[in-house]
């Protein structure tokens, strides 16, 4: 679904007349929706770590106090996904973020380490104890891209009407219908409500269920068994 049939599909639940074009319309409705197609893909991005928009990000260390900005290390990030940065070169977590306490008391101290630690400040990725060169680190992070084009290519802001958002269409016309009918001081009480269920059911079904198994292990066993919780060899 493109963001011009998001757009129609809204208009017809809204009960005004559909655009038959979006991006270069000059209609003031045609105008206001694009609007709100862009602005509700960025809000609805950063109310959860969708699968949709995780991405992963390396680069390797230099010998330095600061590895760069995050923006020279990906540069569409919105923000790091907390537990996911990772030494591979030495197969281990770095620690932190550190917070500004922490990372003032390490350097007060002139004892840091054997660990890195980072801390992100003024968007710079900063590792402690200096870290040795050629070290590749890698994280996932969040996206702040909102859509591809037809080619594929991810964006920043729509510039076509054959652009494709990259979260849940759906979900998207629901909010654009609620924020449409709020903008226009119509009652957008229901809807509003229906999106919001809407976003706890895909917040929830975008990524598997791990399954909690109380009882015995469910593994398909073959050659030599050791029975779950006693292992009497």
């Amino acid at each position: 679904m493109t963001i011009l049939s998001v757009a129609q599909e809204a208009t017809t639940k809204i009960g005004v007349p559909s655009p038959s074009v979006l991006i270069t319309s000059t209609d003031p409705d045609a105008k206001l929706i694009k609007t709100l197609i862009g602005t509700i893909c960025k809000e609805l991005g950063r109310r959860h770590d969708w699968q949709e928009l995780t991405r992963e990000a390396t680069f390797a260390t230099v010998a330095t106090e600061s590895q760069g900005t995050l923006a020279t290390i990906a540069s569409d990030l919105d923000r790091v996904i907390p537990g996911t940065v990772w030494d591979r070169t030495q197969n281990r977590p770095l620690g932190g973020p550190l917070t500004a306490k922490e990372w003032q008391q390490l350097k007060s101290s002139n004892v840091a380490g054997p660990y890195n630690d980072m801390r992100i400040v003024g968007k710079e990725l900063k590792l402690i104890p200096v870290p040795a060169a050629g070290n590749t680190v890698a994280f996932e992070y969040i996206t702040s891209n909102i859509g591809e084009d037809s080619g594929g290519t991810e964006l920043s802001a729509f510039a076509a009407d054959s652009d494709v958002p990259l979260l849940d269409e759906y979900l998207l016309m629901l909010f654009v219908v609620w924020q449409y009918k709020r903008t226009k001081g119509m009652d957008y009480r229901e809807d509003f409500q229906i999106a919001e269920i809407e976003f706890a059911n895909r917040t929830a079904a975008t990524m598997p269920r791990r399954t909690l198994d109380l009882g015995r292990s469910g593994r398909l066993t073959s050659g030599v068994d050791t029975p779950d919780g006693n292992w009497n060899l």
